[in-house]
């Protein structure tokens, strides 16, 4: 039996070039995958919590702003003995202070950020207010009995509620009541919505 060694030099020829292809195609599928997967460990993007971090660093800041309009309400820090408010996520805050170091009562293990509850404090401690609205239908400007509140309570006792309604993204107003009295409604010019921009993760002490 003779062989043809031109054909058969050709078959050969022929099958290394479908391989190439093959892997080259291969090589392509792969690469695409990984472009639309997840990328490899040492490419993916730092964690959030930096981030996070940084932006409450920012409301650190924004809380020691002079704020516009007439104080309607204003209390030494010092005879704030705990406040609360619903933070970024709708999760209600508990801040004791009457041992003179803040505790989140909603556990009480949990390591406090102090400096950043007395950022937090800057924004309750005094309230101001640009304009206000009497007798007012208070569901036009968002409140309720049931919108998210702060509460400051004082050495005596007291509880100072304060209910926040509608906030203007574009200029930061929020329309705001005090001890769910909406027959007159306030309006804050932009610095005490930041309070609610606050995260639960904000408090736990570095």
């Amino acid at each position: 039996m003779k062989f043809d060694l031109k054909k058969m030099a050709k078959t050969y020829v022929l099958i290394f070039a479908i391989l190439l292809i093959g892997v080259f195609a291969l090589s392509l599928y792969l690469g695409h995958r990984t472009s639309k997967g997840t990328a490899p460990l040492d490419d993916r993007e730092p964690a959030s919590v930096e981030e996070e971090e940084d932006y409450a660093a920012i409301l650190d800041e924004k809380s020691t702003m002079d704020d516009e309009g007439q104080v309607v309400f204003s209390i030494p820090k010092d005879e704030i003995v705990g406040f609360s408010f619903v933070d970024s996520s709708g999760i209600i805050i508990p801040i004791d202070l009457s041992s003179g170091s803040p505790v989140y009562t909603d556990n009480d293990k949990l390591k406090i950020h102090a400096d950043r509850v007395d950022k937090m404090l800057n924004y309750l401690c005094e309230i101001k207010s640009v304009d206000f609205y009497k007798d007012a239908n208070q569901e036009d400007f968002g409140l309720s009995q049931d919108s998210p509140v702060a509460e400051i309570q004082d050495v005596a006792g007291n509880i100072i509620t304060v209910s926040f309604g509608d906030y203007d993204k574009d200029s930061g107003e929020l329309y705001f009541a005090l001890n769910y009295d909406f027959s007159t409604i306030y309006k804050n010019s932009g610095k005490l919505h930041y309070l609610s921009e606050y995260s639960i993760q904000d408090l736990v002490a570095p």
